[in-house]
């Protein structure tokens, strides 16, 4: 760690502590910075006395600027504002704005310059408003996918929306903000939202039927379970719904024809959190059907489609004739059953007779606010020409009908309804120009230069602020982390720093630290005002979440899976088999429900529903033919064992080689420094909660003395690399070395000039040995590696070689370590000896593995989207020329790039001069696997350093680079790929806050199988960022699972489902261990002679009554029943009988686990209790039991209706008689009887406990 040719130890406060008195005798370069360190200041600078504060506004108001922008909105006028840019437009618009107390408008060029001017204002005005409910500044999003990509707007989109549109339509003087194509989009009428409206309140009358039918015309989906905004579900007496206006959905719950509470109810638990009075629900969508309109537009519709028909069949089209006949009939259907869909948008001009935007949502003399004039002039014109284009385009292919208008305004139209005499209009100009279409618009000029850019360099920054301390400027520095930056600027001995309490309590002279946001910094010389950002500070912004107190949790891969009829299930006893459904069977008059296997042979196992623990989902490589099963024969015992006798070996290694780790002696890194905490906050992003806690988890590591290995598991994208990054700064602060090691030499490169730019501010050494280097080149890093003036090497396998010694290696970082060879595992684990390791992932690892190894493998889960992450537009489509060109132009022509995948190597070349002829002025590369290595090398990085437009590539780039500006994905012959491998090609776009772009695309529908066509439906129909998509993921959770626990697992893994395997293993690591974990044989099987069935008018979805049984059945402790029926009841309301008697029966069944009860059995006249045999009854404690049970006795104290038959203890088993006319007294005398035996279990096993976890011990050790 060296510092910089030609710099001086400064007073630099935020240096870490001194290096260890060993580091700093190695390395001379250790000493410099030891000594910068012991030169820092360490005095404490006060906060009192700076001086009087000011107002943003009160500096605003020294400008004309601002007093004419008054001016203009006091008398209705408009005004030209020239030279604001950056974050000072945002500030001045603010200022202006909050002086407003009615609704207003901005409208900007594009949907991303209207999400920065929203967050820019949001920062500003709403800093105290945590919720989008309460908030002033909102943004309204485009849909113009919907117009011209005929693609439905994801649900937040139009959440956004229709939120927009409701707190309009309800008088709020909300701010806001939109791009030019979304202000020119028609949506409904303001008066027919008004008039769309359910308003619920405790105590009102409401029969359940009309409700859900009300909500059903206001667009709302009917579904069993709600978790996604425009839902609804009718179970019982209870409706819940999601509306888009607020956080969570509403959880109705009626008493007769009566509202008797409403609820709202958090998604993910289905639990209820709060109860609220009332709700008014809105429209679900744009789009409301009422009778009259469409009965009116039928028959225009109609005659539209059988012109249109007409021509295409007249032209020879028949494919495109069959499209629009599908899609004529689906929109057709809706209509006429008046079901509104986000797709019947092109239907508006049709329905509505009034063509409203937005804007009419306003009053008439509401505020407006136009960003850059002439490119909302440019950016209307292209929308509108893409639109035309889009829709001739759709009409040619049979998508969509010829429609005399669209479903937006000209921009002609937009001009002269909007910015027009009578409403206060700002144009604001970054440039001198005049505005298009009001060219006599008053003009003043107002300059706000953007701010200097320090990049890091400290040392700059603190002098340009201490020049404008001197020329007495307001000083603003806008970041999220106030104390952090306070005490970087403090400790670089800037003075007169202080935390400023909001925009009111500014002081002139000092430094005023803000915990806001703002895109870049300005300066303002009329107002003497300055502002410093993350951009300015450090070379970039740091980006955030786009919606404060909604972020959105990424998903766990859950053990316990949706089954569904035709699915392959595994019974612990039986085997693999094909669940076939839900079977009612009534025996000795008790009707009770069983899933029914299918095994070979034409064999049906019915399985009670409260056995359900012994059923997994079965979990097997995609693709793979799945072997069901005989329930003769001893096959799957067979199978089984040799599994379990794997998981036993595993375990055991397993647990060794932890246990050798514990006993290790490592080095205990040191606590955080400032230096650390100063890297930190110039991180781009701000940090999701999983990453959070995984930096957090490897600090720990690290500052033990116990050599710490740790698995980070996350998507690409997702910031395991920054995870790392901090991981090696920590090391090198210490004075130790760090080798990154990864499997290619694309990725040395990546994570070679990711770590050089991240650390580019401190004096770190990193280096990379690759075959990029030249030997002699290599030859040199080798040496300096040994003499230590190498901090950092990221290297491919070369750095395992023989011939690399390094001076004080700390920490190893090894990323996709399953991709290397067995001999570079091998000499990776000397490598590891006594350092720190973390290891990076991006293959999933199973939720169920990850619990099996806990207290033994160290593994951090990464679940959590980026911030700003938007989930893919994915796209299923007939190949075709037109789309493909479409594509590749519109992300070349915002600076994008795309991949082209062509999966044949044969015929790769013929695909990409297909490419090239559709988009001449394309820059086309190829890429497959049978290329040279340095050749395919050479092409990954040029496509990385932009210098191609498209890749045409096979799925090599599935574990590809991660290239941010690539967000476009076409995929050819898509129907020939698996599931697994369309969600991992997916995931190459929408790695950046762009839009991004996938089309799968096929050919010859008529010869699709049926598994191709629902693989692609799957695909389109789930997003990536969603939970719905987690079924996708079986496959790669078998390879991360293989990945993680060594290639000679998988064939285990494959014979007995993921899951199981998984619960094996988890068994085999608790005997081990010692502990009582849960069995993957199941629990005890218990069979009351009580009805035990969920009611279909209780739970009326057969998948939820499933999940509803398998939750029953594996419940692992009391608790974990009692929130289970907590949630029961909120969800489906009173449990009645037979869910009790299943609740019942669950309290048993943990009774029985703890008592040494194998199972319960019942006949008519008598419940048969068989003990374990290594728990059976003595003869002593046989005598004892029956003097207890005596049934006078018991039937006094339990104040039963009637007495009980005499109990039979036997050895093994004890059996009770009942009366068939009252089974349910019963119930407590068992449950006293298991009491007393679990007691009895308790006082017997203690002593042997300690005794088998000795030798379980010795047998590990050996």
């Amino acid at each position: 760690m060296s510092l910089p040719a030609g710099s001086a130890p400064g007073p630099e406060r935020s240096a870490p502590p001194p290096l260890s008195s060993n580091a700093t005798a190695r390395r001379p370069e250790a000493r410099a910075v030891a000594r910068v360190h012991s030169q820092m200041p360490t005095t404490q600078q006060s906060t009192q006395n700076l001086g009087s504060t000011r107002s943003l506004t009160a500096l605003l108001e020294q400008t004309s600027g601002f007093s004419l922008a008054r001016e203009a909105r006091r008398t209705l006028s408009a005004l030209s504002i020239q030279g604001l840019s950056g974050g000072g437009k945002s500030v001045f618009l603010a200022a202006w704005l909050q002086e407003i107390t009615t609704p207003c408008a901005v409208i900007t060029y594009s949907d991303e310059r209207a999400r920065q001017i929203a967050d820019d204002l949001r920062a500003l005005i709403d800093a105290d408003r945590a919720d989008r409910l309460s908030r002033r500044v909102l943004h309204f999003p485009s849909t113009a996918s919907a117009l011209y990509d005929g693609v439905t707007p994801d649900p937040e989109t139009v959440a956004e929306r229709m939120l927009v549109l409701d707190r309009l339509c309800a008088g709020e003087p909300l701010v806001v903000v939109a791009s030019v194509n979304a202000a020119v989009t028609l949506t409904m009428p303001r008066a027919l939202f008004v008039a769309n409206r359910v308003q619920l309140e405790r105590g009102s009358g409401w029969d359940r039927d009309l409700l859900g039918w009300q909500l059903a015309e206001l667009g709302y989906e009917r579904v069993d379970l709600v978790d996604d905004v425009g839902q609804y579900s009718v179970r019982g007496g209870i409706v819940d719904v999601s509306p888009p206006t607020v956080e969570l959905p509403v959880r109705v719950e009626l008493f007769g024809d009566e509202v008797d509470t409403i609820r709202f109810f958090e998604p993910n638990t289905q639990r209820s959190v709060e109860t609220i009075e009332r709700i008014g629900i809105g429209p679900a969508s744009e789009v409301i059907l009422e009778k009259q309109a469409v009965t009116r537009a039928l028959p225009q519709i109609k005659l539209a489609y059988r012109k249109e028909l007409d021509v295409l069949n007249e032209a020879g089209k028949a494919r495109e004739a069959r499209h629009l006949s599908e899609r004529m009939e689906q929109d057709l259907g809706d209509l006429q059953k008046l079901r509104p869909t986000p797709s019947l948008v092109h239907y508006l001009p049709y329905l509505y007779d009034e063509r409203e935007t937005f804007l009419d949502y306003l009053p008439a003399d509401a505020a407006l606010v136009i960003d850059e004039p002439v490119r909302v002039k440019a950016g209307a014109e292209q929308f509108e020409a893409d639109v035309a284009d889009s829709h001739r385009r759709g009409v040619k292919l049979g998508r969509h009908l010829r429609l005399g208008q669209t479903a937006c305004l000209s921009f002609a139209e937009f001009t002269s309804r909007y910015p027009c005499p009578g409403r206060p209009v700002l144009y604001l100009n970054m440039l001198q120009r005049q505005v298009p279409w009001a060219p006599q618009a008053p003009t003043v000029s107002l300059s706000t230069p953007p701010t200097e850019t320090f990049g890091g360099r400290f040392e700059l920054l603190v002098e340009g602020l201490g020049q404008w301390q001197t020329e007495g400027k307001c000083i603003l520095v806008c970041g999220r982390d106030v104390e952090k930056t306070i005490d970087v600027l403090r400790s670089r001995g800037l003075q007169r720093v202080r935390a400023a309490g909001g925009l009111e309590d500014l002081v002139m002279g000092a430094v005023n630290v803000l915990g806001l946001d703002l895109s870049s910094g300005f300066t303002m010389p009329e107002a003497e005002l300055a502002a410093l950002t993350s951009r300015e500070i450090y070379g970039w912004r740091k980006l955030h979440r786009p919606e404060a107190g909604a972020y959105r949790r990424g998903f766990s891969l859950m053990s316990l899976r949706e089954i569904e009829e035709g699915d392959y299930v595994v019974h612990i006893n039986h085997g693999v088999g094909v669940y076939q459904g839900l079977a009612k069977q009534t025996i000795d008059d008790i009707e009770r429900d069983y899933l029914v296997i299918a095994y070979a042979g034409e064999d049906r196992l019915y399985v009670p529903v409260t056995q359900l623990d012994r059923i997994q989902k079965y979990v097997g490589p995609e693709g793979s033919e799945v072997n069901v099963n005989s329930l003769k024969g001893t096959s799957w015992s067979t199978t089984k064992k040799k599994a379990k006798r794997s998981t036993e070996l595993l375990a055991r290694e397993l647990l060794r080689l932890y246990r050798q780790r514990e006993q290790a002696q490592g080095h205990a890194f040191s606590e955080d420094t400032a230096w650390l905490k100063e890297l930190e906050t110039s991180f781009v992003f701000e940090e999701t909660p999983d990453q959070l806690r995984a930096i957090e988890d490897v600090k720990q590591d690290m500052q033990s003395p116990t050599p710490a290995d740790r698995l980070i598991c996350g998507d690409v994208g997702f910031g395991k690399t920054e995870v790392a990054i901090r991981a090696a700064f920590k090391a090198v602060l210490d004075g130790k070395q760090v080798a990154v090691l990864v499997p290619t030499t694309v990725l040395a490169h990546q994570h070679f000039n990711t770590i050089r730019e991240r650390l580019s501010r401190y004096p770190v050494e990193v280096e990379m040995l690759s075959r990029f280097r030249a030997p002699k080149e290599q030859r040199r890093i080798i040496s300096r590696l040994k003499e230590g003036s190498v901090d950092i090497v990221v290297g491919t396998h070369r750095l395992l070689g023989s011939d690399i010694d390094f001076s004080d290696l700390g920490l190893v970082i090894v990323d996709e370590e399953q991709r290397f060879g067995v001999k570079q595992k091998e000499n990776l684990k000397k490598l590891k000896t006594s350092v720190d390791c973390l290891t990076l992932t991006a293959t999933p690892i199973p939720r169920t593995l990850n619990m099996a190894l806990s207290g033994i493998r160290e593994i951090s889960l990464i679940n959590d989207p980026p911030q700003g992450r938007r989930a893919v537009h994915t796209f299923v489509r007939e190949d075709d020329d037109g789309l493909i060109t479409e594509a590749v132009r519109r992300e070349i022509n915002r600076g994008g790039q795309v991949y082209y995948v062509h999966n044949r190597v044969q015929s790769i070349a013929h695909a990409a001069s297909r490419v090239q002829r559709l988009v001449p002025e394309a820059r086309v590369a190829v890429a497959h696997g049978q290329m040279d290595e340095g050749a395919l090398e050479a092409v990954m990085l040029a496509f990385y350093g932009e210098e191609f437009d498209v890749l045409v590539c096979t799925t090599i780039i599935e574990n590809g680079l991660d290239v941010a500006n690539a967000n476009t994905l076409i995929v050819d012959n898509a129907d020939r790929l698996g599931l697994s491998q369309l969600y991992q090609l997916r995931g190459r776009v929408g790695r950046s806050t762009r839009q991004a772009y996938a089309y799968f695309l096929y050919r010859y529908p008529e010869r699709m199988s049926e598994d191709a066509e629902q693989r692609l439906k799957a695909i389109e129909e789930f997003s990536e960022l969603g939970s719905g998509f987690k079924i996708a993921l079986r496959d790669l959770e078998i390879r991360g699972a293989g990945d993680l626990l060594g290639p000679e697992q998988s064939g285990h893994m494959s014979a007995v489902g993921l899951d199981l395997y998984c619960q094996m293993l988890a068994d085999s690591v608790s005997t081990l261990k010692g502990e009582n974990g849960r069995s993957a044989e199941g629990g005890a099987s218990v069979d009351l002679p009580v009805q035990t069935v969920i009611p279909t008018d209780y739970v009326p979805g057969e998948r939820q009554r499933i999940d509803l049984y398998r939750h029953l059945a594996n419940v692992s402790d009391e608790h974990e029943l009692e929130q289970l029926v907590k949630e029961t009841r909120d969800r489906y309301g009173k449990l009645p009988r037979p869910v009790r008697n299943l609740v019942t029966v669950a309290k048993i069944k943990l009774k029985c686990n703890r008592a040494g009860v194998v199972d319960i059995s019942a006949s008519r006249t008598e419940v048969v209790v068989r003990l374990a045999q290594e728990h059976r009854l003595t003869a002593a404690e046989r005598d004892m039991l029956e003097a207890v049970y005596v049934p006078s006795r018991l039937q006094a104290r339990k104040g039963l209706r009637s007495a009980l038959p005499r109990m039979v203890f036997r050895e093994q088993q004890i059996s009770l008689g009942y009366s068939r006319k009252d089974p349910q007294a019963l119930i407590p005398v068992l449950s006293h009887l298991l009491d007393r035996l679990i007691d009895r279990r308790g006082e017997k096993s203690r002593g042997r406990d300690i005794l088998q976890k000795k030798l379980r011990q010795k047998a590990t050790d050996e």
